[in-house]
């Protein structure tokens, strides 16, 4: 699953977000993905992601766990969902420790 953020979309076009999203992600399709470039995508994620669980890992866990409680259709699904975050954190936060 994956979410999409949007910003700065004035209320009078939100009506119009998801045919157009839906129109984009299908003329790209038909274009092929450009595999490395996905990859950097990813990795600069990764990295992103590593930097702000240094810096700031309270702010980090918390959006994800709150996101889970509002988001989850039932309490099973929260706490599946809050055990994977916790597994991803342990790893990320491990991949951090020098040694």
């Amino acid at each position: 699953m994956a979410n999409l953020d949007f910003e700065n979309v004035p209320l009078s076009k939100l009506e119009s977000v998801r045919p157009l999203l839906k129109e984009t992600l299908e003329k790209e399709a038909r274009k092929g993905l450009d595999m490395d470039r996905m990859g950097v995508i990813v990795d600069r994620r990764i990295a992103e992601l590593k930097m702000n669980l240094e810096t700031d890992p309270h702010r980090v866990v918390a959006g994800y766990i709150v996101g889970d409680f509002l988001y989850s259709k039932d309490e099973k699904d929260v706490s599946n969902n809050s055990s994977l975050a916790f597994n991803f954190f342990n790893a990320m936060y491990s991949s951090l420790k020098p040694g």
